[in-house]
């Protein structure tokens, strides 16, 4: 995926990078499912324990 097409993933204060386009899974009601895959490795922006 180009890097202009590529996106962030935010979730529980954790940010992946966001490396395919999202596919389709799931649908429920006004919900979807979709799957992406996310750089492995330390999520951007974690935030630090104390």
């Amino acid at each position: 995926m180009a890097d202009e097409q590529r996106g962030h993933l935010t979730y529980g204060g954790q940010t992946w990078e966001v490396e395919t386009a999202p596919v389709f899974v799931d649908e429920d009601g006004d919900s979807i499912l979709v799957e992406v895959w996310v750089k492995r490795g330390e999520s951007i922006g974690k935030s630090s324990e104390g």
